[in-house]
């Protein structure tokens, strides 16, 4: 059973990864992908960055379990999508992830996860937080349809 479960993390973490990157790639050669790309500023990497580390750092600190912080840095990473966008969104996730990893899933203060379980955690976390960014962070396109703002 525990080969199965290896196997399906995997499986799992590898499709997500492909998914993220895909999405990062579409945006990066995209002509409206690109401009936005630009227009990230330092001070909006900075401010996002240092959210989501505080707020991680705070979870950690007041022992907040694994899944309570996972879902407080989903809630936080499509807040920012909302306000900021795709590109942070996704700058979010990758920021995110990272903390999870290091602070929440042992062992603690590495990048490598040791439980399968874990994984399959973290890659979920992944896939939400890059389809939420996705879904909220899109700016919403209006049409002209006989003068008529739709």
């Amino acid at each position: 059973m525990g080969g199965f479960i290896s196997g399906l993390t995997i499986g799992l973490f590898v499709g997500v990864s492909g998914t993220f990157l895909l999405i990062v790639g579409r945006l990066a050669f995209s002509s409206e992908g690109s401009s936005a790309l630009s227009q990230l500023s330092r001070r909006s990497f900075v401010f996002i960055t240092a959210a989501l580390v505080i707020l991680a750092a705070t979870a950690h600190t007041m022992k907040v379990g694994k899944a309570s912080s996972t879902l407080l840095l989903l809630l936080a990473v499509i807040a920012i999508a909302r306000h900021g966008g795709l590109i942070q969104g996704l700058l979010a996730t990758a920021i995110a992830a990272v903390s999870l990893s290091v602070w929440f899933f042992p062992p603690i203060g590495s990048l490598m996860i040791a439980k399968p379980h874990d994984r399959f955690t973290l890659s979920l976390f992944v896939l939400t937080a890059s389809l939420g960014s996705r879904f909220f962070g899109e700016r919403p396109v209006s049409v002209r349809i006989n003068g008529f703002l739709r």
